[in-house]
């Protein structure tokens, strides 16, 4: 069963679902820039809570406050971070922390403020630590990347109402529902959170504290292949970056591979425990 939940006294809201009350470590989903936790409905929400996890998917930013100017500058990284302790200690547990792109950076940023607070951490598709230089200069180069991004960020409703999703964030193997589904979640997202990505002030020491996986997709122009590969090196891990995949792994057809490699490997499956 998946329910939407209110953190008391907060304005932290998440989608839940699974046992609350079971033995195995819950399992947090931290979804990226532009979107909600609605992303993960359907895949790793459902996978996680099948497999006995209590799984919750965060709202970065609160889904019942109207998206200002002045509202959305009140989010940052490290605000995002801190949203996320929240969730954390309201489980009660330590987690298994997945993150999609700029929510893989909030992780990090998590780890880096709170050392070894987690079971361990998937990265998919993840912002790397380092910043967003390259994929930055990468966009200058090629103008249609960089103005298909700019509605995106100025304007998501245009973009939600408009044809194809920007390219490399879907290979051509995904299908026209789940392509309909990624435009309709996009939302505005915080220039300051955004500005953050450029340098957001990781420690690759506390990160390193927790079990980590690293995924990336050959496709993907966001979280470029080679920034995932340098990123995995940063936390001494081995990367698997996956062909003729883009940037939303969770709406690839290889998702569940990915999901089942991280419950074994981050402390999920009960010969873990």
């Amino acid at each position: 069963m998946i329910t939407n939940i209110h953190l008391p006294n907060t304005s932290i809201h998440a989608i839940q679902a699974g046992d609350p009350h079971s033995d195995l470590p819950p399992v947090i989903l931290v979804h990226g820039a532009y979107c909600d936790g609605r992303m993960w409905v359907g895949n790793f929400l459902d996978f996680f809570a099948e497999q006995g996890h209590p799984t919750y998917a965060i709202h970065l930013k609160d889904p019942y406050r109207r998206p200002t100017v002045a509202t959305l500058f009140s989010y940052s990284l490290e605000t995002f971070a801190l949203r996320l302790q929240e969730l954390v200690s309201f489980t009660g547990k330590l987690p298994i922390l997945i993150g999609h792109s700029m929510g893989g950076l909030v992780i990090q940023k998590y780890l880096s403020l709170f050392p070894g607070k987690a079971v361990g951490a998937g990265l998919l598709a993840s912002l790397p630590p380092f910043g967003m230089k390259n994929t930055v200069w990468g966009m200058v180069k090629e103008p249609d990347l960089l103005l298909a991004y700019t509605v995106v960020t100025l304007a998501p409703s245009l973009a939600r109402k408009g044809g194809e999703a920007p390219r490399g964030l879907l290979s051509d193997r995904v299908g026209k529902e789940k392509r309909k589904n990624l435009q309709n979640l996009l939302v505005q997202e915080s220039g300051v959170a955004l500005t953050n990505c450029l340098s957001p002030g990781i420690s690759a020491d506390a990160v390193r504290q927790v079990p980590i996986q690293v995924w990336g997709a050959e496709l993907d122009n966001l979280a470029l292949p080679r920034d995932v590969e340098q990123m995995a090196s940063h936390y001494q891990v081995q990367p698997t970056i996956l062909p003729n995949t883009g940037h939303f792994l969770v709406y690839e057809p290889e998702w569940k591979e990915i999901a089942e490699e991280m419950r074994n490997g981050l402390g999920g499956s009960p010969k873990n425990q």
